[in-house]
């Protein structure tokens, strides 16, 4: 069972493992490890943006467990999707993605971008959402692909 709870819910030890994990790491932005005084701002500006009209940012609870975040956060010009998920849980992205969707649904976005880090696999279903419109970005000096999928 999927659960989506508010970050300053989530247990920080367990998301700082995640958030610290070489498995995940290796597919962000470089970022020094998370230590508990630096999570706490970060949960600030997360929640700060969960704040935000269009925005949606939450913890993944899969089982009770924490298995993550998620969020939908602002992407000048539109909206950008995040999933950042503990290795054992990778494989419950598209269900994830399918619950974003649907509350940028009620949000009234019409689509989102998705940036994969260029460590990442090509995704075929998301090459098919997104009528196979996939670019390149770099942000922060690295590389994506950039889907644009409608909702």
């Amino acid at each position: 069972m999927i659960e989506y709870v508010n970050l300053s819910e989530c247990n920080s030890d367990e998301l700082i493992s995640i958030l610290n994990s070489a498995d995940v790491r290796r597919h962000l932005m470089p970022h020094e490890p998370f230590t508990q005084t630096s999570l706490a701002p970060w949960i600030e500006q997360k929640n700060a943006c969960d704040a935000l009209a269009g925005c949606r940012v939450r913890g993944i609870l899969i089982n009770q467990q924490l298995a993550g975040w998620c969020g939908i956060q602002n992407d000048e010009p539109g909206y950008e999707v995040a999933i950042v998920l503990a290795k054992p849980f990778w494989g419950y992205g598209k269900p994830v993605f399918e619950t974003m969707r649907a509350w940028a649904k009620a949000f009234g976005h019409r689509e989102l971008i998705i940036h994969l880090h260029e460590s990442r696999p090509g995704y075929k279903f998301l090459s098919r959402m997104s009528a196979n419109k996939v670019t390149e970005s770099t942000i922060g000096g690295n590389r994506f692909n950039s889907y644009r999928v409608p909702v």
